[in-house]
């Protein structure tokens, strides 16, 4: 599965997008509804996922899905790895609130070889659970370092920008906003 599936990623020669949020889900990891069923040597995959970042660039979709278990069960959910131009996947397009690219995207009797299933099947929640976590960490690292960024230019610019003879900063109403 490593070179097959990550050569071509590692290589620059495949996109990838994570595809494990559910409209009903909310940020519950484990209520999971998309299923992927065995039959005939290979796993049917039904559901949708929403918000899937980098959706419309994948070649490839990592997803959660339900193969043991009831729809919020802790146990019973795995990773499938499914080529995004697989008959049955449909894609709805959009950009995220940040404006990067997102979709919606639905699975009806896609059919994935049962060696696209990533790690142990029906374990795969705690290794999701880690992957959103630091996901949460790294996107609010990206914010704080944009808001620095922006901070500093604005106190730049209100010490050099003048206004009735003198910087803007040194006016009270300034040095209050910045504050």
């Amino acid at each position: 599965q490593r070179e097959r599936l990550l050569a071509p990623l590692i290589a620059g020669e495949a996109q990838w997008a994570f595809a494990y949020a559910e409209s009903r889900g909310r940020v519950n990891l484990a209520d999971v509804s998309c299923l992927a069923r065995q039959e005939d040597g290979a796993l049917q995959l039904n559901g949708e996922k929403v918000a899937v970042l980098n959706g419309p660039a994948a070649d490839w979709l990592l997803i959660t899905v339900r193969t043991g278990g009831e729809r919020r069960d802790q146990d019973g959910i795995s990773l499938l790895a499914v080529p995004a131009d697989s008959a049955g996947i449909s894609r709805r397009d959009y950009p995220l609130v940040d404006g990067s690219p997102g979709a919606s995207i639905a699975f009806e009797n896609v059919s994935v070889p049962a060696e696209n299933l990533i790690g142990e099947p029906g374990a795969a929640l705690k290794l999701v659970q880690h992957a959103v976590d630091g996901a949460i960490v790294a996107v609010g690292a990206e914010a704080l370092g944009a808001m620095d960024a922006l901070l500093e230019q604005t106190v730049e610019y209100t010490r050099t920008r003048e206004q009735f003879g003198q910087p803007i900063g040194s006016f009270q109403l300034m040095q209050g906003k910045i504050a």
